[in-house]
């Protein structure tokens, strides 16, 4: 009884608190600052992962700034949202909170998606803003297992988003991070 206490009064600080904290972190381009909240919040629902996944009372601004932490631009911060997503897949859909379902996999992967596109004016590795090993590395261990676990979730409506999104594209970044998303997909 204690502990769920605890959870609960630590989720009620992260939703009333934290998350206007890593908001700030990440619009003032404070990687520091957003990695050590991300790492709070990560830790805290791997480590207590059942709790967080029925949505008692505030409990849902865990699996929240996972999401903030996932979209994070920097890859150090996403892959410790990341963490999170690989270990709520161990509880059972019937035994999460509703939104912890359909809904919460919907969006994440549509930051997966956005995550593992090449910048809009990517041109190539020599002229480019991001670091080339970070990013292979980030499309090839980070996403591809949480990508099929948004399908598990998703279901045919994985094929119909990417469908649909493939259609709305209009520059290859985009388009090239539906393909990448459907060969991860692919194996499955």
């Amino acid at each position: 009884e204690s502990l769920h206490q605890v959870l609960s009064y630590a989720a009620t600080q992260v939703k009333n608190q934290l998350l206007s904290l890593f908001q700030a972190a990440v619009e003032s381009e404070d990687t520091e600052a957003s990695l050590c909240l991300a790492n709070f919040a990560s830790e805290m629902g791997v480590t207590h992962v059942e709790y967080f996944a029925e949505g008692q009372g505030d409990s849902l601004a865990i699996p929240e700034l996972c999401m903030l932490a996932t979209a994070h631009r920097e890859d150090a911060v996403s892959h410790v949202g990341i963490e999170f997503w690989e270990v709520l897949q161990e509880v059972e859909l019937a035994e999460r909170e509703p939104s912890l379902r359909k809904p919460i996999y919907n969006r994440l992967f549509g930051v997966l998606l956005t995550r593992s596109s090449y910048p809009s004016d990517f041109t190539g590795w020599d002229s480019a803003a991001i670091d080339q090993d970070e990013f292979e590395r980030y499309r090839l261990y980070a996403v591809p297992e949480i990508f099929v676990s948004c399908a598990y979730v998703l279901q045919e409506e994985t094929i119909i988003g990417l469908g649909g999104a493939l259609q709305e594209q209009q520059q290859w970044p985009q388009v090239e991070a539906c393909l990448f998303s459907l060969s991860c997909l692919a194996p499955v």
